[in-house]
């Protein structure tokens, strides 16, 4: 009975450990506004803001692996740890 109470304790700890993920962006922005796109992940919308003429970091709160990042230049699908560049309001994924 306490290897079965174990193991539930283990499982749920590991549900919730991949419930609380995120994306996290390394960023330059190089237009002179912040950029504000809106972001679908695991089913929902958010937005995420990227701070005018910086270098930076954002994190993306999400239960998933990817995000899509939606432009006026169309949709972007970012993962974790991924580096992008924003210029004239499109965002470019950097090697």
């Amino acid at each position: 009975m306490k290897k079965f109470i174990s193991l539930c304790t283990i499982i749920f700890a590991c549900g919730i450990l991949t419930s609380q993920a995120a994306i996290f962006l390394k960023y330059y922005n190089g237009d002179s506004n912040d950029a504000v796109f809106k972001v679908k992940t695991c089913g929902s919308t958010t937005e995420v803001r990227f701070d005018h003429s910086t270098t930076s970091t954002v994190t993306i709160q999400t239960g998933c692996s990817d995000a899509v990042i939606i432009t006026s230049c169309g949709e972007v699908t970012v993962k974790d740890n991924m580096k992008v560049s924003i210029k004239n309001g499109c965002i470019k994924i950097e090697n």
